[in-house]
């Protein structure tokens, strides 16, 4: 029962941590600078991997090589997320990787890990009561006429394409109808397909920018879902855990920050590459003046975000734990609706709170199908 209680705390700070990570890159001397993905990226496997040290202070510190298969996942699946929001807007893009990542770590965690349910039709309810809460968090949270980012078209009507998007985060570039969503120069022809000036090659030409949002996204909930299946292998092995040749728990944090550091610095070199010997630009700016406190901010919350989510994994299982991490949304929406006022329409707020309570009684179902 206490290890339960655990978990569920363990969810709770999670979903505040990840709900609230972005808050400081919505600082004003960030907007201003238009950070590429990678590079704020960057800043959140910079901090998770020097965060990760204070475990050392309550568990041995070892290494398992799993750490960089999660690492393999997390990297990614956050730039995949990036490109989604880029082609189909926040809305669509987020409500299709939350609700595939609620599905994938289910299915791990009853299929392969064999996690143990009450009911399983009243888990089928919970699980599809998060997944359509936690989707329409995402869709009416963001304002009806700029759902589709694809329908805006610049001067010579073609469809505005964003170059540089985070979640959440206005620029100093256009911004679409109050909607937090960058949009700069690059475009694509009418058909509304991708560019090589955006894509880098052209061999995506022929995809809609529909089908290339919705694509990144599906790979986002299906590689991003499959994060804590290896911390759960780890913890399989209990007779080595036991021997401490294995970590588990809290010690999984450094192998997983390791992962990720190797996982961003090969990504930085296959930026470095393509940039040098295709397209000739330059590398991004890592914007030390303004992203050093945001940063440092938003990457501590990402990690405590990170290690309550992996808490609670281990305390809840697969299926219910990381499933129910997926309710960040929840937090996010509130500092949307409520502080930035970026959703003004009153019929969408209140479709958002119903998603709100939908996602909820998921949660409250799925929380009494633990054996």
């Amino acid at each position: 029962m206490l290890s339960i209680f655990a978990g569920w705390l363990a969810v709770f700070i999670s979903c505040l941590a990840f709900g609230s990570f972005a808050v400081p890159m919505k600082a004003p001397s960030v907007l201003k600078v238009n950070v590429h993905p990678l590079v704020f990226q960057t800043y959140k496997t910079f901090w998770v991997f020097v965060t990760s040290w204070v475990t050392a202070f309550w568990v041995p510190v070892t290494f398992t090589p799993w750490g960089l298969v999660s690492g393999l996942s997390w990297v990614p699946a956050g730039v995949a997320a990036v490109v989604s929001v880029q082609h189909v807007g926040l809305g669509v893009g987020q409500g299709t990787w939350s609700s595939v990542i609620v599905l994938v770590s289910f299915s791990w965690g009853v299929f392969y890990f064999g996690e143990p349910l009450y009911s399983y039709p009243m888990s089928l309810f919970g699980l599809l009561s998060l997944m359509g809460g936690v989707a329409g968090m995402a869709h009416f949270s963001t304002q009806e006429e700029t759902v589709d980012v694809g329908e805006k078209r610049g001067s010579e009507g073609r469809p505005l394409v964003g170059k540089y998007v985070e979640l959440g985060q206005p620029s100093s570039a256009d911004e679409i109808s109050g909607r937090n969503l960058l949009t700069s120069a690059a475009s694509s022809n009418k058909s509304g397909r991708g560019t090589k000036s955006y894509l880098g090659c052209n061999c995506f030409s022929r995809w809609s920018r529909r089908q290339i949002g919705l694509g990144a996204a599906l790979f986002n909930g299906i590689w991003g879902g499959s994060n804590m299946v290896p911390l759960r292998i780890v913890q399989q092995h209990s007779s080595e855990e036991r021997s401490g040749s294995v970590p588990s728990g809290v010690g999984f944090v450094i192998s997983f920050a390791v992962g990720s550091a190797l996982v961003n610095l090969l990504m930085w070199a296959v930026l470095y590459v393509h940039r040098r010997f295709v397209t000739g630009d330059q590398m991004p700016s890592l914007h030390l003046k303004a992203m050093v406190v945001p940063g440092a901010i938003a990457g501590c919350l990402w990690s405590l975000g990170n290690v309550m989510a992996m808490l609670a994994v281990l305390a809840l299982g697969e299926a219910v734990g990381y499933s129910c991490v997926q309710a960040s949304i929840l937090v996010s929406g509130l500092w949307s609706i409520f502080y930035y006022n970026e959703l003004t329409d009153q019929r969408r707020i209140k479709y958002w709170l119903g998603s709100a309570v939908l996602a909820l009684v998921g949660i409250i179902t799925l929380s009494q199908m633990i054996q």
